[in-house]
C-alpha cells in the first residue's frame, strides 16, 4: 500500500476495500450493469441510491487509481468520459461473481 496516498498496489487490497466499504461494490455493479452503452457519471448518480456527488468522485478516483476502471472519453462535442472495467476490473468482477455464488449455496 502506498501509505502517503492510500493507494493499494495489489488486487486483494482492492477486494478487501470493496467488500467492506459501502459504495465501491455498489459502483462496480451499476458499471456492470449498463448493457446498452457505456456508464457516465450521471447515470452512476443515479443507479447508486443515496450517494453524494461528492463521495461518488472519491469512490470513482479510487477505483481508478487502483487500475479497476478507466475512464474513456466520448467522442461527441460534449466533454462526457464514460467508465469502464479493465482487464484487472474484469479479474475483480469474476472473483466477486464467484463469493457471491459461494454465499448463495
Amino acid at each position: 500500500m502506498n501509505a502517503s496516498r492510500g493507494t493499494p498496489v495489489c488486487l486483494a487490497d482492492v477486494v478487501i476495500r470493496a467488500l467492506r466499504g459501502k459504495w465501491a461494490m455498489q459502483i462496480l455493479l451499476a458499471i456492470d450493469g449498463q448493457k446498452e452503452e457505456q456508464p457516465h457519471f450521471n447515470y452512476l448518480k443515479r443507479a447508486v441510491t443515496g450517494i453524494s456527488p461528492k463521495v461518488l468522485t472519491e469512490q470513482l478516483h479510487y477505483l481508478l487509481s487502483a487500475g479497476v476502471i478507466c475512464r474513456i472519453p466520448s467522442e461527441q462535442a460534449r466533454q462526457e468520459v464514460f467508465y469502464a472495467y479493465t482487464e484487472q476490473g474484469r479479474e475483480l468482477r469474476a472473483l466477486l461473481d464467484s463469493l457471491n455464488e459461494m454465499g448463495q449455496r
